[in-house]
């Protein structure tokens, strides 16, 4: 059986009861077997009951159940904390969007007070120009 990677004690749990379940199976199963020698008619293949099979097919369910329900919780934390980052970005953009009116503004300001230094410019220049 592969080895369970997940530190979840749940998931861990229901997966040491699957494995030991199934181990205890198919032990007994194999124990049955040995009893006799290889070319014997009595020796028993290692296969399982339907009630066997019914009983490891609930309980890897319930494994698989157990699992699901670790991943929706997950999937919960990870929505709440798309929300948080959702408004520090919705909260970023208003920023950006007032900075982008200070700027233009500013820029603007700046435009007219060109336009009219240069306005200036060409009345000194037409006044002191020579007729």
């Amino acid at each position: 059986m592969k080895q369970l990677e997940n530190k979840n004690p749940d998931i861990e749990r229901e997966f040491r009861q699957f494995e030991h379940v199934y181990n205890t199976y198919f032990n007994a199963k194999i124990t049955e077997s040995n009893r006799y020698p290889l070319d014997d008619p009595r020796r028993v293949e290692a296969d399982l009951s339907e009630l066997e099979k019914a009983h490891l097919n609930l309980l890897q369910s319930k494994l698989s159940a157990t699992i699901a329900q670790e991943k929706l919780k997950g999937m919960a934390r990870s929505a709440s904390e798309n929300a948080s980052f959702s408004n520090k970005l919705l909260f970023l953009n208003i920023l950006i969007v007032i900075a982008t009116i200070t700027y233009t503004w500013i820029t603007w300001w700046s435009a007219s007070a060109v336009r009219e230094g240069n306005e200036i410019q060409r009345q000194i220049y037409l006044f002191q120009k020579p007729k």
